[in-house]
């Protein structure tokens, strides 16, 4: 094993626990990951045994207490605390943003060359696009679905989210997008009614399945859609349905099996 390799990993951020724990597995250069880590909402390896150890403070000063050779962390981590580490000289590594799931393969490649994990992700990596392969297969001439996200404050997720590149890839259109919303936006009711998509992705975890349609058939601007009144519903763990790791490809497969 190469010397710079890094042996002390600790990672702070959720995508980069469940990357890195698909890399090292339970070796122990992997010494701690995020808190979120054993989250079952929102994480997807809350359930697996032998974990590291998680992060028992999000604060610079308990991180460096670890002696760590390379911080893993995210564009959302608190500048101040990358800017701590980096002054101690300690290695650090960001992940870049994922809104594409090009971008998801391009940070699995990325980490695993940084932490000596080359094949591993390649082997991952491939994986991956093989998954992308198969559900790029949709009919070519069977007009694309139409597909809005649920949320209860009626936030949708429009262009420039991973939401959008999941439905995309499934061979559906994501309504949202194509009504110019970019990111995560509440939509006005007056906006909501008038959309009609043919089906409505909703997490799970937050919402019970079974009360979903009963609740939207009751909720203004969703109970006028026809997608409510046929039950035209892909439920999918937040978990999933959030995911900017290798779990997105999961979230996709299970879109693309309820569009087609």
């Amino acid at each position: 094993m190469c010397a710079a390799t890094p042996q002390r990993i600790v990672s702070t951020a959720l995508t980069a626990d469940e990357i890195l724990v698909a890399l090292l597995g339970d070796a122990p250069r992997l010494r701690a990951i995020s808190a979120l880590a054993k989250n079952k909402l929102h994480s997807n390896i809350y359930h697996l045994q032998h974990l590291p150890p998680t992060l028992q403070s999000t604060s610079a000063e308990h991180v460096v207490s670890l002696r760590p050779d390379l911080i893993v962390y995210s564009v959302f981590n608190r500048p101040e605390f990358v800017n701590l580490a980096q002054h101690l000289g300690i290695n650090t590594y960001v992940l870049k943003k994922a809104t594409r799931l090009e971008h998801i393969l391009a940070n699995i490649t990325a980490l695993g060359k940084k932490i000596g994990a080359v094949v591993p992700a390649q082997q991952l990596v491939s994986t991956l696009q093989q998954q992308l392969a198969r559900v790029a297969k949709v009919p070519q001439a069977v007009k694309k679905p139409r597909v809005l996200n649920f949320f209860a404050d009626n936030t949708v997720m429009g262009q420039g989210t991973m939401f959008d590149a999941l439905v995309k890839a499934a061979g559906g259109i994501n309504l949202a997008a194509q009504q110019n919303i970019k990111g995560f936006r509440i939509i006005s009711t007056e906006i909501l009614v008038t959309l009609q998509p043919d089906f409505i992705v909703i997490p799970t975890g937050i919402y019970e399945t079974q009360e979903m349609a009963t609740h939207l058939g009751k909720k203004v601007g969703w109970q006028s859609m026809r997608a409510v009144a046929q039950k035209k519903f892909i439920f999918l763990p937040q978990r999933e349905l959030m995911a900017t790791s290798q779990y997105a490809f999961v979230a996709l497969a299970k879109i693309h099996q309820g569009l087609w």
